[in-house]
């Protein structure tokens, strides 16, 4: 089955939330973010309701999001 990949690059030093609409047929996130002093650390899930998720966004981050089998 397929799945969903995003991702998000934050060049600002400050951190931020940021929302995503990524569709009915995704349940779930996975995180993962390499800064400054993280390297692929790996997060827990983050459910994702009526499509739509929020996550906080590390300044000088790099955020790749992972999603589970999309639902058909």
């Amino acid at each position: 089955g397929s799945t969903m990949v995003i991702v998000v690059i934050n060049n600002s030093p400050n951190d931020k939330v940021a929302a995503f609409d990524v569709g009915p047929e995704v349940s779930r996130v996975y995180p993962i973010r390499t800064s400054e002093t993280e390297n692929l650390v790996k997060f827990t899930g983050l459910n994702v309701t009526s499509g739509r998720f929020t996550s906080l966004l590390r300044g000088r981050s790099v955020t790749t999001f992972t999603s589970d089998q999309l639902a058909q």
